[in-house]
């Protein structure tokens, strides 16, 4: 029975897929976001909106100095226009042009195997990252940093 319980345990896995939110506390709807080159959450309204949680980020289930994560995110963009300042129509439709995908490389803060329920993305003013690996949500009072006001950063 003991060599059956080294056995099993040998065989935990040493990383968790958990799901990951984004919450933007800028005056810019985030349109898109990549974490470690997999993407999903789309459309974070400004000023502290959240967009929905998507599965997954890939995590060691104990936190090592110098866990990285490289986020990738896309701002709304703009209508395309002419040189006199117009918009430009195609085929009776404004053309639409993407804003260039932003990328920052982020620490991860240490965390516990409690907390690994989902990965949180905070995207600041300046093109600021910050993410934190939580059991409770960025609503939650005791949650760290605090979860700011609209229009308070």
């Amino acid at each position: 029975m003991l060599v059956s319980a080294l056995l099993l345990g040998a065989c935990a896995p040493e990383t968790t897929s958990i799901s990951y939110l984004a919450v933007n506390h800028t005056g810019e709807e985030v349109v898109s976001v990549i974490v470690n080159g997999e993407g999903g959450v789309l459309n974070v309204p400004a000023y502290g909106g959240g967009g929905g949680q998507v599965c997954c980020v890939t995590l060691p289930r104990k936190w090592r100095p110098g866990l990285r994560a490289t986020i990738k995110w896309r701002l709304d963009g703009d209508w395309l226009h002419d040189s006199a300042g117009k918009e430009v129509w195609r085929d009776g439709k404004r053309v639409y042009v993407p804003a260039a995908y932003k990328e920052k490389a982020v620490e991860i803060p240490k965390y516990t195997e409690k907390d690994l329920e989902h990965f949180d993305i905070h995207f600041l003013p300046n093109d600021e990252v910050l993410v934190k690996v939580s059991f409770i949500y960025p609503t939650h009072p005791d949650y760290q940093p605090p979860y700011p006001d609209k229009g308070k950063r």
